[in-house]
């Protein structure tokens, strides 16, 4: 039994339409012909050589005079992106997720950068061509010529994926720096990451990122970034006291090291103090964590105390799973003001089996919200539609919203200058765990050595923060249990625990914890201390 359906066009019939207008729900809905991330087979892999080019550029051109070919170009950490479609959704989706030229450049001049250092030589080029090729959807990522093709395809999270990893890659092997998929908080210029969602080994679905919604309602929190973030390791300059990213090397022999082949070499000079000792005089060009390119010899670096990783956004807009109102209600309203992708209509079916959980959900987080704006909004609308547009939302995981995180948040709770840097202090890791009962339950702990091992080999941010840091970024593991019960002589709910470990991997002490447990079933409640009494 269908539990939801999408609309069709007046055309849709035809195998050419690749995008049409949904049925109306936010500011846009658009549907796509695709509705699923086709890269990952195979068999959708085309080898793109001089005939297949030839074929496609005849293609754009015989389309030019009655259709639009868009051209667009934005900057990703300093790498230039260009892409080149004849997808008007594909192009607005692009453009509205990350900065164009002219707005990097004016986040610079907002952040104080005189010059932008992180410019890289490289660019990464990519079409996204629809109605060619039997209209059968193919991809092809030549990371040899960084260049990009999909063809038949509009949906955006195909293209948004390709390019962030084409992106990766560059700054990988350019700069040494690292794109992983985490979500970031920030209070007062230091940071914490939690890494899971998606990672190969640590699936945990849209509870990603959701935990870290409430912290950042509070004072002392901002969003730094969702989904994807900039890591980069930097280390003291012993004579300025700043940190720097080297991100080339000119050894005694002549030879250039630079990105990842760099930072292995860095990886030596602290595990052996011989390889230290005998390059100090190897000059390395660094960048500054505002972007100043400077020159300095390894042996001003302070090496022995270690590297501190600095995290920066990535995006202007976030490209979000619409079934986030389901740990964050409150983003309902906003969404319902947003450009969508691939809202479907709901079956009567789905309706009724879901009545009293839509219900709820309406009253208890819409109706019921403690913000005025969206109480009075849900409030001026049927129940019935309130009950609709949040299982439209809900239904199909393949639904996405491309969203100005500051209008649910505030503009000053979210941070998407991509030259802010902040220092990450933790990495926490999301594990789906089991447990017999709450008093077992291990919340919060430092990654065993074998555990670390492990995820360094499916995350190389993990890998560089474990091998050049020391002791100056704490690594743990955040441990989600399924269906786990809270007593409830606890007072709280499992829900509120996790939020507060996000806020608790600020401030983990150095002492000795048991077996490197932080928090668990037993002293949970440290997590939430009594108020001050009041003042006599």
């Amino acid at each position: 039994m269908d539990l939801y359906y999408f609309t069709s066009s007046a055309s849709n019939n035809d195998s050419g339409v690749f995008e049409y207008e949904g049925s109306k729900i936010g500011v846009s809905n658009v549907i796509t012909s695709v509705r699923e991330d086709f890269t990952k087979s195979s068999s959708n892999r085309i080898n793109v050589d001089e005939t297949v080019l030839e074929k496609m550029f005849a293609h754009i051109k015989s389309i030019e005079e009655k259709e639009k070919v868009f051209l667009c170009d934005v900057i990703i950490h300093g790498v230039r992106v260009r892409l080149t479609t004849t997808s008007r959704h594909i192009s607005e989706f692009f453009t509205d997720n990350f900065y164009n030229p002219r707005e990097y450049s004016e986040q610079a001049q907002e952040s104080g950068v005189e010059r932008q250092g992180s410019i890289v030589p490289f660019k990464v080029n990519v079409y996204v061509i629809n109605g060619i090729f039997d209209n059968v959807p193919l991809y092809c990522y030549n990371t040899s010529t960084n260049s990009i093709y999909i063809f038949n395809c509009s949906f955006y999270k195909v293209l948004y994926e390709i390019v962030i990893e084409a992106a990766a890659k560059i700054l990988r092997e350019d700069r040494g720096f690292i794109i992983e998929k985490t979500t970031v908080v920030e209070s007062n210029k230091n940071s914490v990451a939690v890494l899971g969602c998606n990672h190969s080994g640590y699936s945990c679905g849209d509870t990603f990122c959701s935990y870290c919604y409430k912290p950042i309602q509070g004072p002392a929190f901002k969003m730094q970034s969702m989904d994807y973030a900039v890591y980069r390791f930097a280390f003291k300059c012993v004579s300025t006291n700043k940190y720097l990213s080297p991100i080339k090397a000119v050894m005694a022999n002549g030879e250039i090291k630079k990105g990842s082949e760099l930072m292995e070499f860095l990886c030596e000079c602290i595990s052996d103090e011989n390889v230290y000792i005998s390059n100090l005089n190897v000059m390395l060009s660094c960048l500054s964590t505002t972007d100043e390119k400077c020159e300095v010899l390894l042996s001003n670096l302070d090496i022995n105390g270690g590297a501190e990783i600095f995290s920066y956004p990535l995006f202007k807009n976030f490209y979000q799973k619409s079934s986030t109102i389901n740990h964050y209600p409150a983003a309902t309203y906003q969404f319902l003001h947003s450009k969508l992708e691939n809202i479907p209509e709901i079956t009567q079916e789905f309706m009724i089996a879901n009545s009293q959980t839509l219900e709820a959900f309406v009253r208890n987080e819409l109706r019921g919200s403690k913000d005025a704006s969206i109480a009075k909004y849900f409030n001026s609308i049927s129940e019935e539609d309130g009950k609709k547009y949040v299982a439209r939302f809900s239904c199909f995981g393949e639904s996405y919203v491309l969203i100005d995180m500051a209008k649910i948040f505030g503009k000053v709770k979210i941070i998407s200058n991509p030259f802010y840097s902040a220092r990450l202090k933790c990495l926490g890791v999301f594990k789906k765990m089991h447990a017999e009962n709450f008093q077992s339950s291990v919340f919060l702990k430092n990654m065993p050595e074998e555990n670390l091992k492990e995820t360094a080999n499916s995350s190389m941010l993990v890998k560089l923060a474990k091998n050049l840091c020391k002791t100056n970024i704490r690594i743990c593991e955040l441990n989600i249990y399924d269906d786990l019960a809270v007593p409830q002589e606890a007072g709280v709910s499992i829900n509120s625990i996790y939020e507060e470990l996000v806020k608790k991997m600020f401030s983990i002490e150095d002492d000795k914890n048991k077996n490197g447990i932080i928090i668990d079933g037993s002293n949970f409640k440290t997590l939430f201390p009594p108020p001050p009494p009041p003042k006599s």
